[in-house]
């Protein structure tokens, strides 16, 4: 029979905004999954001898809050942690939930630094580890946030270089604006070849010529609405794609830098599409309607 290979670990980037009730449905799962672990636990130890079961029949569970400053206050769930006064003064950004029931061992830890969530469960040939990590990873899918947002955190400043592109392309487009000195040297001339030249014209012909000869053509052009649009647009969107959060928690002191967070998502969600199509859906749809009525 073939040896079946089951996922146990995965990675899961940022930007994770958890809100309260987020932490609470975690709990729920946990002490859901932890009432089987403890069931298993107490049926291997059942087996065990009695020098064996110190270290073979160990069972913990804490959760470690990491908060800005680098302080760490240790719980035992998240509804503890809503109650704790300590916590009331604090700004979490991260946190690590260490599961331990013999010999399975189960992470779950949303990294402060880097802003991603990180789910492990050791081993995998147990079905209590598997069925836990399957619970975990649902609570990951149901809560992590959109693909967009994930593009957008892991972007590096991506676009500040698509802004220049787009710059640079559209200005490579802009429509040129005649040079006033060299037409005025034209119309001229053409004035002069008005029904043929006669000896008194031939002068002032060459010298026309010789004018547009030595005059250096200045090349300018015309920055169209669009174009200033496209500029201060492109700009002021890029900045603001400059701020995105790593992690915010609803709990304690960061209550409300994640009501500021979870706006700011929605706000950009909602800017960027309508940059997008204002600027480069919208001038097309405008002549298309022009053209039409």
């Amino acid at each position: 029979m073939p040896e079946v290979n089951y996922e146990t670990q995965r990675v899961e980037s940022g930007p994770w905004l958890l809100p309260e009730s987020a932490l609470v449905k975690l709990d729920e799962i946990v002490n859901a999954e932890w009432e089987n672990l403890h069931r298993r636990r107490d049926a291997v130890i059942a087996e065990l001898k009695d020098w064996e079961v110190e270290w073979r029949g160990k069972e913990s569970r804490k959760l470690v809050i990491s908060c800005r400053g680098g302080k760490k206050i240790t719980v035992g769930s998240f509804a503890e942690a809503l109650r704790s006064p300590e916590i009331l003064s604090e700004r979490p950004n991260g946190f690590a939930l260490r599961l331990q029931s013999a010999d399975i061992q189960g992470d779950l830890e949303l990294r402060d630094y880097s802003g991603a969530m990180h789910l492990a469960i050791m081993p995998a040939d147990i079905p209590e580890a598997r069925e836990l990590f399957v619970a975990l990873r649902r609570w990951m899918l149901e809560f992590r946030p959109p693909i967009w947002q994930r593009i957008w955190k892991h972007s590096l400043g991506l676009h500040w270089l698509l802004w220049f592109l787009a710059i640079w392309l559209a200005g490579i487009f802009l429509p040129p604006v005649p040079d006033s000195a060299r037409q005025l040297l034209i119309a001229e001339g053409q004035n002069l070849l008005v029904g043929g030249l006669d000896d008194q014209e031939v002068r002032p012909a060459v010298a026309v010529l010789l004018k547009l000869a030595v005059t250096r053509e200045v090349k300018k052009i015309t920055i169209t609405s669009w174009f200033k649009v496209l500029f201060w647009g492109g700009l002021g969107m890029s900045v603001l794609l400059s701020v995105h959060p790593k992690a915010s928690i609803e709990l304690g002191d960061g209550v409300q830098s994640f009501r500021f967070w979870s706006w700011w998502v929605r706000f950009i969600g909602f800017t960027l599409p309508v940059f997008a199509f204002g600027t480069f859906v919208w001038p097309y749809m405008e002549a298309l309607i022009r053209d039409l009525f």
